[in-house]
C-alpha cells in the first residue's frame, strides 16, 4: 500500500494497519523473527512469556534485530519489555 498525503489526511487507522497479532516465544531465533516480519511485511513481533497466562511479555522490532546483527541472541533476549 503507497501512502499519499491525501490518503493521511483522510484514511483511517483501520485502513493502513495489519488485522491480527504476529506472535512468538522468547527462545525463538532471531532469523525466524525476521522471516515471520519479512513474509508479512511488518515490522514488529509480540513475545508471549512460556507461562500458562498468554500475557504479552514483550515486543521486537526490526531495529533490535538490527541491533543484534552478529549475536547469538533469541527473541526473549532482544524483546523491549514489559509491555
Amino acid at each position: 500500500m503507497t501512502s499519499t498525503f491525501t490518503d493521511l489526511r483522510t484514511g483511517t487507522v483501520g485502513e493502513a494497519m495489519t488485522p491480527g497479532v504476529l506472535t512468538c516465544l522468547p527462545v525463538t531465533p532471531l532469523r525466524d523473527v525476521a522471516r515471520m516480519m519479512a513474509r508479512h511485511r511488518v515490522h514488529a513481533i509480540v513475545v508471549f512469556g512460556t507461562d500458562d497466562k498468554l500475557r504479552p511479555w514483550g515486543v521486537v522490532s526490526d531495529l533490535d534485530l538490527v541491533g543484534a546483527i552478529g549475536t547469538s541472541a533469541n527473541a526473549g533476549s532482544v524483546a523491549a519489555s514489559p509491555v
